[in-house]
């Protein structure tokens, strides 16, 4: 399948997650970042890759992220500017400013050996911004981006991806199961839903797919709107 399947299951996710804020017995959704980012982590490399200006899809993630941080302080915390958390465009910026730097060092020197340090330094350097700046997914947000980055220049892509997310996905959820309220009904292991989201990569045919400028900005605005929306639901069932 093309790009678009990808990034209506990508935006599916992240709608799960925010409805599972809302609803305790819902918290198990929380898990669907697992599935979602690295749906993005990996959108964000194809785009990268075949974007024909750069830095417009830079500037674009600068916009919306800002237009989007308002629905995501409202929905996260009530309030129209909260500095604790950002929304997942920021982290999505972080990652493309790091992918970029990667490639510049790449084309300049065409050394492995120093393309594999610096992939390394930026890791470090993008898990402490996002740790410090309470990024969606954190500081491993980079890593992962990074790792696929580097996955798809490799002869085993699948295995690294594999490998790469499993270990974060088991590593951040200690024993490999969510953390739900206590009034959540069960809980789900984070493997799982890195899994499903790997296999929807998997099945991708470095197609495109629907590509109109209109659709690219169709598909930034879902996200504020969406935030706006399940922020609208909370007040309703408070």
């Amino acid at each position: 399948m093309d790009q678009f399947p990808l990034r209506i299951a990508g935006l599916a996710g992240t709608f799960l997650i925010g409805l599972g804020s809302l609803f305790p017995g819902l918290a198990w959704m929380d898990g669907f970042r697992w599935f979602a980012f690295p749906i993005f982590a990996f959108l964000i490399n194809e785009g990268y890759e075949k974007t024909l200006d750069r830095k417009l899809y830079a500037r674009r993630l600068v916009i919306f992220a800002f237009l989007s941080e308002i629905p995501h302080d409202l929905l996260r915390s009530g309030r129209v500017l909260d500095y604790d958390g950002q929304n997942v465009l920021f982290t999505l910026l972080l990652g493309y400013l790091a992918i970029a730097a990667l490639d510049y060092v790449r084309g300049m020197l065409e050394n492995t050996f120093v393309t594999l340090l610096t992939a390394a330094a930026l890791s470090w350097i993008g898990y402490n911004l996002g740790k410090a700046f309470s990024f969606e997914m954190y500081g491993i947000a980079v890593v992962l981006m990074l790792a696929f980055n580097i996955a798809g220049r490799v002869t085993y892509t699948k295995l690294m991806q594999f490998a790469v997310l499993m270990f974060f996905a088991y590593r951040n959820y200690a024993a490999t199961l969510m953390q739900p309220s206590t009034d959540a009904p069960f809980a789900v292991p984070a493997p799982v839903f890195a899994m499903a989201a790997l296999i929807l990569i998997w099945l991708y045919n470095g197609e495109r797919g629907l590509n109109t400028l209109k659709s690219r900005y169709v598909f930034y605005c879902i996200y504020p709107v969406m935030l706006l929306l399940l922020w609208l639901l909370k007040l309703m069932v408070k």
